[in-house]
């Protein structure tokens, strides 16, 4: 029974993780698609040309070849600074997810302190012992019983204070407009 044990114990440790990354990368390189969806954000910054339609295709409402891929299903998501008085960049930006995704929805900021009225973004600072913050950028508070913050994160809209990885991950967005 104990050589059983042990050989379940090796089985499943380092020879199924290493077969389990070999067949995973040479999935990746044969399709040309790779399989990891919790990229770094600013890895986003690229992907813009796998949603864009390539020259002389044409324009109405198919898949983009990233959307061909994912047939589990393709939402995209355009993270956008506080777009209140850029409603025409708000409308443009529709009409191209309209012309060529699918499926799409814009991340805006429009967070609120309680404290001084400001209605914009509350940005993200670090304080004195190297912690992430939430820091209205008009008065200076950090309470944040006295802020409402909203962000997408996982796919929904959330408006509880984050871990400090989130956090980390929330302010390294890449704006892409």
């Amino acid at each position: 029974m104990a050589f059983f044990k042990a050989l379940g114990d090796w089985l499943w440790g380092g020879p199924l993780l290493a077969a389990f990354l070999v067949v995973g990368l040479w999935y990746s390189f044969g399709s040309g698609f790779f399989q990891v969806f919790g990229l770094p954000a600013w890895w986003s910054a690229t992907v813009g040309s796998l949603l864009r339609r390539k020259k002389g295709e044409k324009q109405g409402r198919g898949v983009t070849q990233f959307q061909a891929l994912s047939t589990g299903g393709a939402i995209s998501y355009v993270e956008v600074p506080n777009m209140q008085n850029n409603i025409p960049a708000v409308l443009q930006l529709i009409r191209y997810i309209y012309d060529n995704i699918m499926y799409a929805e814009l991340n805006t900021k429009s967070d609120f302190c309680q404290e001084c009225g400001f209605d914009g973004e509350i940005r993200i600072v670090t304080d004195d012992s190297g912690k992430l913050v939430w820091e209205c950028p008009n008065c200076g508070n950090r309470n944040q019983d006295k802020m409402n913050v909203a962000r997408r994160t996982c796919g929904y809209i959330g408006t509880q204070y984050w871990n400090q990885g989130r956090t980390q991950e929330i302010k390294d967005r890449v704006l892409h407009l």
